[in-house]
């Protein structure tokens, strides 16, 4: 399958998609990547997380510079450490393709070093996952699609992705992230879209500051700006997987990911909204925790 984009060396391109079971505690966490080092031979990695409700980690490296980057279906075989994982999964979505980042003239300027887009913001998946020799027959999961390309992954982020509220949140996608600039850190920068009932509204962008209220190994507290008003974010976490990715330029960020969170969403002081179905990331260079065992390429 053919790549979207040209990428010189010092470049990565990733896609993934993140879905869980319809008011089950399974969920997943698959990502395609393809990787350019500043030195060094091509290679892309397979990697899949399932969650149930544990995580569980499968990543195989190939040495090729050709990864699937497609919205509407992954395709895939990883093996590492004894254990194998298979899938094969079709997307199906109506929703529009996000491009969060704003102004848009960010997609043609060094910074950010990492370029994101949501191809798939809400939709569902069908198919197989095979976890050694575990089958997962998977009917219309909720899901979403991203795919982000870069030199460098932001020095700190968080992601969050949220379906299936009781409340007039339909869903939710977005990311938080600092870089660093003239060796000193920014403030968190948010870029992203929520759908309310009929209507999708932008989130952040520049200009319009984001709060990271709390983050800790149990969840995160989050205020963000809307057109308008505000939204009040909180995150419960549990079942968290640790890993590690590496930077073209051969730099690491440790990674926090769950597919199956709890997330309430408050809508300008008033409107309270909840679901179970919320994947939560957060990535930055130095962590204390242990990673799973996986190889160190991405």
């Amino acid at each position: 399958m053919a790549h979207n984009r040209e990428m010189a060396a010092g470049g990565y391109e990733s896609w993934f998609v993140s879905a869980r079971e319809p008011g089950g505690r399974r969920a997943l966490w698959i990502r395609h990547t393809r990787h350019e080092p500043a030195s060094g031979a091509p290679s892309a990695s397979y990697w899949c997380t399932t969650f149930d409700p544990e995580p569980a980690a499968v990543k195989q490296i190939l040495a090729t510079d050709d990864t699937p980057g497609n919205p509407d279906s992954f395709e895939g075989t990883a093996t590492w450490g004894g254990h194998r994982s298979s899938w094969s999964l079709r997307v199906a979505s109506d929703e529009p393709t996000l491009r969060p980042l704003r102004p848009s003239v960010l997609y043609r300027l060094p910074l950010p070093r990492t370029k994101v887009e949501v191809p798939v913001p809400d939709g569902t998946i069908s198919g197989t996952v095979d976890v050694d020799g575990r089958r997962w027959a998977i009917d219309r999961w909720r899901a979403t699609v991203g795919h982000n390309w870069g030199t460098e992954h932001a020095e700190q982020w968080i992601w969050l992705h949220a379906a299936e509220f009781t409340g007039p949140v339909t869903w939710v996608d977005l990311v938080l992230a600092r870089v660093r600039v003239g060796g000193r850190l920014t403030p968190w920068v948010c870029s992203g879209s929520v759908r309310i009932g009929a209507h999708i509204f932008a989130l952040g962008g520049l200009g319009r500051r984001a709060r990271v209220e709390t983050l800790t190994d149990s969840g995160a507290t989050l205020a963000i700006p809307t057109p308008g008003g505000h939204l009040d974010i909180e995150v419960a976490l549990k079942h968290t997987a640790a890993l590690t990715y590496r930077d073209p330029s051969g730099s690491t960020r440790h990674v926090r990911h769950t597919a199956s969170a709890t997330m309430e969403i408050l809508t300008n002081g008033r409107q309270s909204t909840t679901t179970t179905g919320a994947a939560f990331e957060v990535g930055s260079r130095e962590t204390d925790l242990p990673t799973l065992d996986l190889p160190l390429e991405d």
